[in-house]
C-alpha cells in the first residue's frame, strides 16, 4: 500500500470509461436487461497504456471531470459558463458533495441557480449521443440539440437523431434502423419522446442526457 496505482475496472474484457456514469456504461455494455449481480475485474496497473482510458489516481480525477462535464453542458444551454463560474466556493461544494452522496434536493438548490427559466432561452440542451457496437470502441457525439423546433412543438428523439445521426433510423424517418435501438437510464426511449422531457427528467448527474444508440456491428464498419 501507499505505492502508486491507476485503478481501472473491465466488464467481459472491456474497459469501463470511468468519466462517464456507471447508469451509461450499462446501456451500452449490456442493454436493458442487466445481470445481477454485474460481475467487473477491478485492475490496479496498466491504465497508462490503454488508449482509451483517461488517468485515474483518485477522487480529484473524478471530480474534475463530472464538474468539467457539467460546466460544459451549462454552457450549452445558455451561451456561456459565467453562471457555472459566478457560483460561491460553497456551492461548488455542495454540489460536488450532492453528486456524491446522490442528494437530489441539495443538488437541485444549486442546479436551479444555473438553468434556463424558459424552454425559449435555452440555446441547446445538453444531449451526448453514444453509439455502441459489441465489436466497436463506441463513438461519442455532441451535437445541437434544440428543446423547440422553428414552429414551436417540442424537439423529439426522432428530430435529434435526423439532425445528428441520420442512419440510425429507417428510411422513412419514423423508425429505428433495422438492429438499432435507443436507451437512457436503462430504458428503450420511443422517438418521439421531447428531448426538453428528457433533459428535465432522465439527465445525469453531470447534468447531461446520455443517449445510448446500440447498433449492429455492420453500422460502424468503414
Amino acid at each position: 500500500m501507499g505505492q502508486p496505482y491507476e485503478l481501472w475496472f473491465d466488464y467481459n474484457h472491456t474497459a469501463l470509461k470511468w468519466h462517464f456514469p456507471v447508469g451509461v456504461l450499462c446501456d451500452a455494455l449490456v442493454g436493458v436487461e442487466v445481470p445481477v449481480p454485474l460481475d467487473l475485474t477491478v485492475h490496479f496497473r496498466g491504465n497508462s497504456v490503454m488508449s482509451d482510458l483517461l488517468p485515474f489516481s483518485g477522487m480529484a480525477d473524478l471530480q474534475r471531470s463530472v464538474m468539467n462535464a457539467f460546466k460544459q453542458a451549462i454552457f450549452l444551454e445558455v451561451g456561456s459558463a459565467s453562471r457555472f463560474m459566478r457560483l460561491e466556493k460553497k456551492e461548488h461544494m455542495m454540489l460536488w458533495d450532492a453528486i456524491l452522496q446522490s442528494d437530489i434536493k441539495s443538488f437541485s438548490q444549486v442546479e436551479e441557480k444555473l438553468m434556463c427559466s424558459t424552454l425559449a432561452e435555452c440555446k441547446s440542451l445538453a444531449v451526448r449521443l453514444h453509439i455502441w457496437a459489441p465489436a466497436h470502441d463506441d463513438e461519442v457525439l455532441l451535437h445541437k440539440a434544440p428543446a423547440l423546433r422553428e414552429s414551436g412543438a417540442a424537439f423529439t428523439l426522432a428530430d435529434f437523431l435526423a439532425l445528428a445521426m441520420p442512419p440510425l433510423l429507417s428510411a422513412a424517418g419514423d423508425a429505428l434502423a433495422e438492429g438499432v435501438e435507443v436507451l437512457t437510464q436503462g430504458l428503450i426511449v420511443p422517438l418521439d419522446t421531447p428531448l426538453f422531457w428528457l433533459a428535465l427528467h432522465a439527465s445525469y448527474l453531470d447534468h447531461f442526457v446520455h443517449l445510448i444508440a446500440r447498433v449492429p456491428d455492420s453500422f460502424l464498419k468503414a
